[in-house]
């Protein structure tokens, strides 16, 4: 792993070029070999590819040119925060992936979003609690207050990897976790009590999850919230 320093012109470098990794750490930024999956790939995995791969065939040859451009124009009306927090433009082919692949990964039968209806909203600050032995997430229902009551809601949640407790941001990789609904302003399963088998964490270690909902009637959804807590024994 190389250290970086920077000079007056360039201040700060995230992100993979070829097969090197940018990031920070506690004694500041640093290089090192990009690394991807090992292995067989996880049915997660398989489903993931085939929601992205069956997305993008639709984007060229299921959608219109004026399909095609209302997602040009929400990517530039809403852009997305890049590493830094800051505004980052997306292309309408990525706000298309983004909109409907959570729900698309959980059940291809589910129609896809032909163009967007309303701008992203943000989702409620939330919590939890991380133990071990057994390893297990406790979540509480989220308060959500967008589209009507009656709407059924889609609540995603993607789990990150456990990092040194003194790392105070994270981006990714996420995982997905958990995924459930609200019917009748009643969100199944709450508090939410996640169980992770086999044990995969260890105690004093922190991590973080990430949270997103979507109305399955309009397609509104939400951008991505994320929480941290440090793992209990």
């Amino acid at each position: 792993m190389a250290v970086i320093r920077l000079g007056s012109i360039v201040s700060d470098i995230r992100g993979s070029i070829g097969e090197e990794t940018y990031s920070r750490g506690q004694g500041g930024l640093y290089v090192k070999a990009r690394s991807g999956p090992t292995g067989e790939p996880t049915a997660k995995q398989l489903a993931s590819t085939a929601a992205t791969t069956a997305l993008s065939q639709a984007w060229s040859a299921t959608l219109t040119e004026a399909q095609r451009e209302s997602w040009q124009t929400y990517a530039k009306q809403f852009p997305r925060p890049n590493q830094w927090g800051q505004p980052s433009l997306k292309n309408g082919f990525t706000r298309f992936i983004a909109v409907n692949f959570p729900q698309y990964v959980q059940s291809s039968a589910v129609a896809f979003r032909t163009a967007p209806v309303q701008p992203p909203f943000t989702p409620p600050v939330f919590s939890f609690t991380a133990t071990t032995a057994p390893d297990k997430f406790i979540i509480p229902a989220p308060l959500v207050n967008i589209c009507n009551g009656s709407h059924v809601l889609w609540l995603y949640i993607y789990v990150g990897t456990e990092q040194n407790v003194g790392r105070n941001y994270y981006r990714t990789p996420y995982t997905s976790l958990f995924y459930t609904t609200r019917a009748y302003s009643i969100w199944q399963y709450f508090p939410l009590t996640i169980s992770v088998v086999p044990a995969v964490y260890t105690t004093g270690k922190k991590i973080w999850l990430r949270m997103r909902i979507q109305c399955s009637q309009c397609g509104h959804i939400s951008t991505p919230a994320q929480a941290s807590a440090i793992f209990d024994a």
